[in-house]
């Protein structure tokens, strides 16, 4: 997959597009070049096609020499018929008749002005571009992500790997041209790496590779919910469910099971950890696609809030998340959700007739003065890899370090705390901190409450002790009105 396609002139490669494509890749973007991308004895238009099919963004490099060239309007007009999601020119000094035959040719598109301008602010032009477009493009964006994970499992030297990559290379490659085989070798890429996971966990109920039944039954016990769901959707479909919306499902569904089965099979950290926490006002929003990552390994999709109400909470409140990072690999392994709720909010959450991902800005608070406040743990992820890693430990700490500083500095407190456990690691963790249930949702999941002024919680350290002691004191200073409150 290619982040841009260069349409121009081959009068312009020279003086201006091999130093563009030059300072893209050194940014690490990746761009289809025919330069670099047609081969002798390649069949030209077949290769253009391929690679406008496979780009998010067309760049049409706009100069006098673009009117000239017939290759810019076949590849502009082969662009538009595949609909993808954007055309950007980039103009260089044109003529005012040269500017109106454009409009003709494209209509009133927003372009890029290279004039007076120099390549760091072109870039960060097309970068926003290109963020918009992925974010526009589901379809795209997915086999991108999918094609991602193939070439990291192809990267290792196992033979389970490579059959398994096997599988994969050949459902890309039917991808366009036999839509009706998809679900055939989905379901060849299942079998392969059910069939693995069963030797790998010494599990043996899997006769042969057919056997859907017996793999799916491997699975549910490795697996979480969500994984298994992915499973039992692709088994279930049979070839006549073959269209887009089934193909753009699918591709979903093996996303989520690939960077599974890389988190279970292929665990290649190192022996020793260096981690850094985001703290509040720390996160960008690229980091939420990390988190949403991670959602999907340990966590049932419909529990799963999107990234755009992630980063709309946030943008509302930055305290709503604190999140840890791996130093080595530079990405999130872990996070908490922290969201301080209305009143309303917190009974609506006690009914248990609620759903995170319905809540938006209304549902939550602002930390604007001193005061009293109600916080809800709405999930706590770790990354498959690192839940026997320090990770947690190191998160768990940062938050108490959070709350402990809004109380110092702010006098910001929380008289009650609310945990919705929709896994078993989630329910234990609730109950070591000494909350108990208050009731079931309509999810399937368990409400858990306790009350922190009065502190009722089990914290343990000298971090822990000194936020018992801030509860204690800010208890006995308002008791009266505590007291009123229970």
């Amino acid at each position: 997959m290619y982040d841009f396609f260069i349409s121009h002139s081959s009068l312009d490669k020279e003086i201006i597009v091999d130093e563009l494509v030059n300072q893209l890749e050194q940014k690490q973007f990746s761009v289809w070049y025919d330069k670099n991308n047609i081969s002798y004895g390649d069949n030209i238009n077949k290769e253009v096609q391929e690679g406008l099919k496979k780009s998010f963004i067309l760049i049409l490099i706009v100069t006098h020499n673009f009117f000239q060239s017939k290759w810019v309007y076949f590849e502009s007009g082969q662009y538009s018929i595949f609909q993808k999601a954007k055309i950007v020119p980039i103009i260089y000094d044109i003529a005012t008749e040269e500017y109106l035959q454009l409009i003709q040719i494209l209509g009133n598109i927003k372009y890029l002005n290279a004039k007076d301008k120099n390549f760091d602010t072109i870039i960060l032009g097309l970068e926003e571009s290109l963020n918009k477009a992925k974010q526009e493009n589901e379809s795209l964006l997915i086999k991108e992500t999918l094609f991602s994970l193939y070439k990291k499992l192809n990267s290792y030297e196992n033979i389970q790997a490579d059959i398994v990559c096997m599988k994969m290379k050949e459902y890309f490659d039917i991808m366009e041209q036999y839509p009706a085989y998809l679900i055939f070798c989905a379901k060849k890429i299942l079998s392969a790496i059910a069939c693995d996971i069963g030797k790998y966990f010494g599990i043996n109920e899997i006769t042969e590779t057919t056997d859907y039944a017996g793999q799916l039954a491997v699975i549910n016990k490795v697996a979480s919910i969500n994984i298994s769901e992915y499973f039992s959707y692709i088994y279930h479909l049979d070839g006549e469910q073959s269209n887009q919306d089934v193909q753009i499902l699918i591709n979903k569904a093996l996303v989520s099971i690939m960077r599974w089965y890389l988190a279970i099979k292929y665990n290649t950290l190192p022996n020793n950890y260096n981690f850094e926490i985001i703290y509040p006002g720390e996160m960008k929003h690229n980091d939420f696609l990390e988190t949403d990552e991670i959602d999907y390994l340990v966590l049932r999709e419909d529990l799963i809030a999107s990234v755009e109400t992630a980063i709309e909470w946030y943008d509302y409140n930055n305290y709503t998340y604190i999140a840890i990072r791996d130093c080595a690999t530079k990405k999130i392994v872990g996070y908490f959700t922290l969201l301080p709720i209305t009143e309303d909010t917190y009974n609506l959450i006690l009914s248990g007739d609620f759903m995170d991902k319905e809540f938006t800005t209304d549902s939550i608070v602002q930390y604007e003065a001193p005061g009293i406040y109600i916080l809800y743990v709405a999930s706590v992820a770790i990354h498959p890899q690192y839940q026997n890693t320090n990770a947690f430990l190191e998160l768990y700490n940062a938050v108490i370090d959070v709350v402990i500083g809004l109380a110092q500095q702010r006098e910001i407190y929380f008289s009650q705390i609310l945990a919705e456990a929709s896994t078993k690691q989630g329910e234990k963790l609730c109950k070591i901190m000494g909350m108990k249930k208050h009731n079931s949702t309509t999810s399937n999941t368990d409400v858990y409450t306790l009350t922190l002024i009065p502190p009722e919680l089990r914290l343990f350290g000298s971090k822990g002790k000194l936020l018992i002691n801030l509860c204690k004191h800010k208890y006995e200073e308002y008791r009266d009105y505590f007291d009123a409150l229970h």
